[in-house]
This record gives structure tokens, C-alpha cells and sequence, in this order.
């Protein structure tokens, strides 16, 4: 049975109240400016679960995007390889207008709007993998927490460009500038694990999870039993990396750069690099060396 109330008169939005109450259903109530809107919205409720086509969108319009965010960062991120920086970038995400919107008021012209004042902002490769992220967060939410949407709306928007692959080599005399640079840093593993990730091309992620006993200094060879793709691969030392290792893989447990994390290694090659008066030489770029070397 629907029941009409009458609300505050000082909000004319939200002045008529209706109720709708059914056994062996959720209980649904929603405001309006209009004592009919309220009584025509009660009479398609009751309609919809009289023929059995009811759906709870109680959820989805009580529940903000902002508030999903948070439940995925908690629930969901921790169960990934990456959940640290994925939880770093829900924390960033948290701070946009949208995440104040009702799930249910995020409708793809929303999406859409909010993408193209982004991209005065930021590139089309950093949307692209927000809407990534927004797009998995979405799912989980109609899934699994019982929050119900017609549609995902980022399935429904375009996708911005993808920026242009990075094509930037170390220049002549820049790798010893850098690594020139490096030993006086703080960190003291600064300096092998840049020579390492120029030796051998791996991601600053796997360089700093190394662990001694995947290391056979005899075979030059360098076991990761974890890369990005979820897959084990070894990969082949030089004898620069074998000397560099050599040096400080002197026990036969633990990891070889204790203590050290992505994101110190970032921050230390960029004040080294600095030193240096590199421009424009990310670290992600060293990864380039060793395949172009070869070729």
C-alpha cells in the first residue's frame, strides 16, 4: 500500500514524500514536487510488482559513486598485484564532482561531459585507464552489491585516443651522466637497480622484487617468477648486471633491495636525474634500451 506525505514546504523539490511498503519486498520511498508526481510514481511501483517486473534501484540512487569508490579501494584492490597504486589513484579519483553524484545519476551524457572536460586536463592514455577502473567498479557494484543499473554506462561513451607510445632514448653521454648521478643519492640501491633496469630491461616493479635465491650468478641468469602478465620468465644478465649483483646478492635469502619500493626508486631517479640535467628520461623509458640495443 502507497503512502503520500507531505514534507518540508521550505524545499519544493522534495515537498511530497511517497511509500511504497509490500511483504516480501525491499520498501521503496522517493520525494517530489507535486503530490501527483508522488502518487504516479507509487502507482508504477505497485504496478511493477504486481506483474513481477520490479527492480530495487534503492541502491543506486542513495548510494554515491564516490562511496562505490571506496567500498572497491577496500574490498577489491587489496586482492590485485597493483591494488597499492590502484588504491592511490581511487584516493585521487575521490576528490572529482562526480563522485558526488548518485550511482543512478551517472548516465553516460553524464560520463561523456565529465570525459571531455578531463581531457582539457589530463591525456586520453590517463582517461582511458580511469574509465578502466570506473568501468570494473561498476560491474563489481551490479554484480556483486546489489546495485542495479540498466546498463554500465562507460560501455556507453567513446573512448578518447590513446596517447603516442613513447619513443625516447638515452642520448649519447646520458647514461653515464645518469649513472654518475646516482651514487649520491640517499638510497644507496639507487644506482644498481637503474644499472639493472638498464641492463636488462626489467619493470622498476620486478627490479625491486628480486630475490636472491632466483638470482644464478654461474648462468647469468635472473629467474621472475611473477611478472606483470601473471606469468614467470627469466631473463638474461650481462656482465655488468652480474658484477652489480655480485656486489650485493651476497646472501642466499630475502630480497636483494630490502626496503626499497616503486615508488622510492621513482622519486630518487627523478632528484637524480635532476643532478644529472637529463631532460625528459623517464625511468620507464630505460626499458627501451636493452630492446634496441639488441636490435
Amino acid at each position: 500500500m502507497a503512502t503520500i506525505i507531505r514534507g518540508d514546504d521550505r524545499s519544493a523539490r522534495y515537498r511530497w514524500q511517497a511509500k511504497v511498503r509490500r511483504k516480501g519486498f525491499p520498501s521503496q520511498s522517493k520525494s517530489f514536487p507535486t503530490k501527483a508526481e508522488a502518487e504516479n510514481w507509487a502507482r508504477s511501483i505497485e504496478e511493477n510488482i504486481r506483474w513481477g517486473t520490479f527492480v530495487d534501484t534503492s541502491i543506486a540512487r542513495e548510494t554515491t559513486l564516490g562511496d562505490l569508490l571506496k567500498k572497491y579501494a577496500i574490498r577489491v584492490s587489496p586482492t590485485k598485484k597493483s591494488g597499492a597504486a590502484e588504491a592511490k589513484r581511487i584516493h585521487s579519483m575521490l576528490k572529482w564532482p562526480l563522485c558526488k553524484y548518485a550511482v543512478a545519476n551517472v548516465t553516460p551524457d553524464v560520463l561523456a561531459a565529465w570525459r571531455d572536460e578531463r581531457l582539457k586536463t589530463v591525456s586520453g592514455s590517463t582517461i582511458n585507464r580511469e574509465l578502466n577502473l570506473l568501468s570494473h567498479v561498476f560491474s563489481t557494484a551490479m554484480i556483486e552489491w546489489r546495485v542495479y543499473l540498466p546498463v554500465n554506462p562507460v560501455s556507453r561513451i567513446r573512448r578518447p585516443k590513446h596517447n603516442r607510445p613513447r619513443s625516447r632514448r638515452m642520448e649519447s653521454g646520458e647514461e653515464a651522466l645518469l649513472l654518475h648521478a646516482c651514487p649520491r643519492a640517499r638510497n644507496k640501491f639507487l644506482y644498481p637497480a637503474v644499472l639493472l633496469a638498464i641492463e636488462t630491461g626489467m619493470r622498476r616493479s620486478e627490479v625491486v622484487g628480486i630475490h636472491r635465491p632466483n638470482i644464478d650468478l654461474n648462468n647469468q641468469t635472473l629467474w621472475l617468477p611473477d611478472s606483470k602478465n601473471g606469468d614467470g620468465r627469466p631473463v638474461a644478465l650481462s656482465s655488468r648486471a652480474v658484477k652489480v649483483l655480485s656486489g650485493i646478492a651476497t646472501e642466499r635469502t630475502g630480497l636483494v633491495f630490502p626496503g626499497l619500493s616503486t615508488e622510492a626508486i621513482k622519486c630518487t631517479y627523478r632528484r637524480a636525474r635532476a643532478r644529472a640535467k637529463i631532460v625528459d628520461l623517464r625511468l620507464h623509458d630505460l626499458r627501451h634500451e636493452v630492446t634496441s640495443r639488441f636490435f
